[in-house]
């Protein structure tokens, strides 16, 4: 007897993870029935198992958009800033200015008869303290007129008046050789400041002196007197016979404005020597 093989396929799909649905039929394998005839035709069976499908993956969230660069800010300008002021040092005062001493005036270069008494008076006046003198024309003609009167007294009608008078004279033998500038050296330098300055006491700087002995240094005290701004001097030569009997003299007058030897000015207008070197005529 010949056995014929009825040979089916069928395919089964199985999903992974999942049981196979079985065919409706007998499987190889199985016992047959009693009858030969009865043999069913074997079927093989395949199963393929499919690959589970994989899960969709979620879709990965969309990465959140960057941010928009900001825009890089154009540099601004510095505001221009005007600089503070810087604050004005205080202004202090000028220092007052400090009374220069007088200089020493020039001895005169001439043989002139107004240098030497301005001369003779200021080098004096500067061991005192006080102003140079200027001369004045008008005070000198006026001098002049009392010195060639010839006349030794004090007279101040020329001009009306109101300045101070200094009188003296010199003579000698062969004594008019001396000359005007020289003879009012000798008046101002020898006769009325070195001849009455020691007379003029110490005590009386400062102060009010006692007029007792006033002709006895009243010419030194015009000569320096700090108020006295003025001067103007006269110089005759007087024969024997008028200011001295036996020889001719030369007379001197020095007239000045304003005048001096005004009481109750002394202390402010006679002030005591510098100690400078005595000056000769």
């Amino acid at each position: 007897m010949e056995t014929v093989w009825d040979v089916k396929y069928v395919t089964v799909t199985v999903t992974a993870g999942q049981e196979p649905t079985p065919y409706p039929g007998q499987l190889l394998g199985e016992k047959p029935n009693d009858s030969e005839d009865d043999i069913p035709t074997p079927i093989f069976s395949t199963v393929t198992v499919a690959p589970s499908p994989s899960p969709n993956p979620a879709p990965a969230p969309a990465p959140a958009p960057a941010p928009a660069p900001a825009p890089n800010p154009q540099p601004q300008p510095e505001p221009e800033t005007e600089p503070e002021p810087e604050p004005e040092p205080e202004r202090q005062p000028d220092p007052a200015p400090q009374p220069q001493p007088p200089s020493a005036p020039s001895p005169p270069t001439t043989n002139d008869l107004q240098e030497a008494a301005l001369f003779s008076h200021n080098i004096h006046r500067l061991n005192h303290s006080a102003p140079a003198l200027t001369w004045g024309s008008d005070y000198a003609s006026y001098a002049l007129q009392t010195a060639r009167s010839c006349v030794f007294a004090h007279d101040l009608t020329p001009g009306g008046g109101g300045y101070g008078q200094n009188l003296a004279f010199w003579g000698a033998t062969d004594g008019d050789r001396l000359g005007a500038p020289a003879a009012i050296k000798k008046a101002t330098t020898t006769q009325w400041y070195n001849g009455e300055l020691n007379k003029y006491s110490s005590r009386f700087y400062g102060n009010e002196p006692d007029m007792t002995n006033f002709d006895k240094w009243g010419h030194f005290s015009q000569v320096v007197w700090v108020d006295t701004t003025t001067v103007g001097c006269a110089v005759h030569y007087c024969q024997a016979g008028t200011i001295d009997n036996n020889v001719g003299v030369w007379y001197s007058v020095c007239n000045y404005y304003p005048a001096g030897n005004m009481r109750g000015r002394f202390a402010e207008n006679v002030l005591p020597p510098g100690g400078q070197a005595t000056v000769f005529a």
